[in-house]
């Protein structure tokens, strides 16, 4: 083979290549990567699961109000409604406290959080709402949301949400699960 014939078969083979190396052809190399978990305060997961039986609940579109600063599930409210231990995880036993920091919200200001159970108790609650709490404020400050097991019943294992809505739009969005046992982070 003289060299010019050489130059042009090494240089076809450069290009088929690089063109497989990014899928230009349409055929990938290697299988796609799988996604790295996202880690988030509140991500749904129980600690372990079956496939559910439960329609995935679909809340109506957010509509941010620029007056909620930050919504934040924790065990408890100080003295001032700030969040005391924040979690993503609750025992069966324990209140669920939804923190809803407000920023220079008008007078009269309605801020409603709304708890549900989307599945939980091996899906015997399916998109189940467990209560509502309306507050009005106005300023800057923390407003505590709390809900407790009713009548000394412990929240069944699963999924829950709470949906915080502004002068009645849906503003903020939090997720949660209620464990047997708090993982340790």
């Amino acid at each position: 083979m003289n060299r010019a014939k050489f130059v042009i078969v090494l240089g076809l083979f450069a290009a088929l290549m690089i063109l497989s190396a990014c899928d230009a052809l349409g055929v990938p190399m290697l299988a796609p990567p799988t996604p790295f978990p996202t880690s988030t305060p509140f991500a749904l997961g129980a600690p372990t699961s079956i496939a559910s039986k439960c329609v995935p609940h679909t809340p109506q579109a957010l509509k941010p109000s620029n007056l909620v600063a930050e919504l934040i599930m924790a065990e408890g409210a100080g003295a001032n409604g700030e969040p005391v231990n924040r979690t993503g995880e609750f025992l069966a036993r324990e209140t669920i406290h939804a923190i809803v920091g407000i920023k220079n919200a008008p007078a009269n200001t309605k801020i409603r959080a709304v708890f549900y159970a989307l599945d939980a108790g091996n899906a015997t609650q399916c998109n189940v709402k467990l209560g509502e709490s309306e507050q009005s404020a106005s300023g800057s400050r923390y407003l505590d949301f709390a809900l407790a097991p009713a009548n000394d019943k412990p929240w069944l294992l699963g999924k829950y949400r709470v949906e915080i809505f502004v002068n009645g739009a849906l503003d903020h969005v939090a997720n949660f699960v209620v464990v047997t046992q708090k993982q340790v982070h």
